[in-house]
């Protein structure tokens, strides 16, 4: 963590996302909140490092590690804060985790989107006209605040595969 003061950054602290050694940690994102720091970790013990965020002193307290798929290289926290997705390159999948907003611990869902090499993810959001904003994301059995498409990139012949849930 660091702080910034008249155009420095000056480090406030030091802290491992990865334990085991392999010096693979990935993406980082914050929950919607601002009360959680994810960050994700390949090559040993893959998985997702779960931080809560000091909010008066920006440090961080580890809480908390996910174990995911194969080589996870990049994640996505849904809008609303609720589910958090994980690209699993190798184990070619897309593994969707619900989060606890409260102590912001994932738990797998048990549910996953197939596809090849997934390495990264990204949300759009619309709204059709005369329709509600909640959709349900019927095969993995989710919900939503608004419509979106999920667009993931993909390391086989880089393709763009995109997804659309309504």
């Amino acid at each position: 963590a660091f702080s910034y003061d008249k155009g420095k950054l000056n480090a406030i602290q030091y802290i491992e996302a990865d334990t085991v050694g392999a010096k693979g940690s990935g993406d980082i994102h914050i929950s919607p909140d601002g009360k959680f720091l994810y960050a994700s970790n390949r090559l040993k013990a893959d998985g997702i490092a779960i931080f809560s965020i000091n909010q008066e002193e920006g440090t961080l307290t580890k809480t908390g590690y996910q174990l995911t798929g194969i080589h996870p290289r990049n994640f996505i926290i849904s809008r609303n804060g609720r589910y958090l997705l994980v690209a699993c390159r190798d184990s070619n999948s897309i593994q969707v985790f619900e989060r606890d907003s409260q102590t912001g611990l994932l738990k797998d869902t048990g549910k996953t989107i197939k596809t090849n090499k997934p390495v990264c993810l990204k949300f759009t959001f619309y709204q059709k006209q005369n329709e509600s904003l909640y959709i349900s994301f019927q095969e993995l059995n989710m919900t939503f605040h608004s419509h979106f498409h999920l667009f993931c990139c993909g390391r086989e012949k880089d393709r763009f595969t995109g997804l659309q849930f309504q």
